[in-house]
């Protein structure tokens, strides 16, 4: 019979050899563990990356209103302007060369398909999103075009977007099966940017280092 004490020492070895059992990876485990968690933290900086604009729109209107800064215009504009080109730029560093292919049905009931190379964002706001890229219809050859996401319809359409920023509907899209799992991980990406638009909105410090100093 063994002591009390041994006892508690063997259990203890068990419960250590186990552990050890656990948590034993092979060296090509712990690489693609590691690589893992590296291209995590390069997404979290990405999305967190392209919010950083709407971040400074929003620092700036607060300042001009609480504090009547007197540069507080100008930053609104210059973190406006760069908001969208930030999106695109961490949407191509993240997605790159980012294409989708699309079923279309016009009023004939004829389907089709749309093939769509995305160059940038050109509108993202709670409700939709609307991506301009190149678009080959049918096969034929590319041109400019646009395609939106509904966020409340979860749907495509194929769209004309003009400068003053409206948009009419063309046609319906189906997204093509084969390409689900892309487009999921892109809106969840997407998603991350616009929540991390509005974590900013909630971390403001119009007292703090990004106040403006006058001249």
């Amino acid at each position: 019979m063994f002591s009390l004490e041994k006892r508690a020492y063997i259990c203890s070895k068990q419960s250590f050899n186990m552990a050890k059992k656990v948590i034993r990876l092979t060296e090509s485990e712990f690489k693609s563990l590691i690589a893992e968690s590296v291209r995590n933290t390069l997404t979290e900086i990405g999305y967190r990356g392209a919010a950083l604009p709407h971040g400074a729109n929003y620092n700036a209107m607060q300042s001009k209103v609480q504090n009547s800064d007197f540069n507080a215009v100008s930053k609104m504009n210059a973190a406006n302007q760069t908001r969208l080109p930030a999106i695109t730029k961490s949407i191509h560093d993240n997605f790159p060369s980012l294409k989708l292919h699309f079923i279309e049905r016009d009023k004939a009931n004829q389907y089709y398909s749309v093939v769509f190379l995305f160059s940038e964002m050109s509108i993202l706001n709670d409700d939709r999103f609307v991506m301009k890229g190149e678009m080959s219809i049918s096969g034929q050859k590319e041109k400019q075009g646009y395609i939106e996401f509904s966020f409340q319809k979860q749907s495509f359409y194929r769209v004309n977007f003009y400068g003053g920023g409206s948009i009419r509907r063309i046609y319906p899209l189906m997204l093509d099966n084969d390409y689900d799992s892309l487009f999921n991980s892109m809106l969840a990406y997407i998603t991350n940017v616009w929540y991390a638009e509005k974590d900013y909105e909630n971390q403001i410090d119009v007292n703090g280092a990004t106040l403006s100093k006058r001249h």
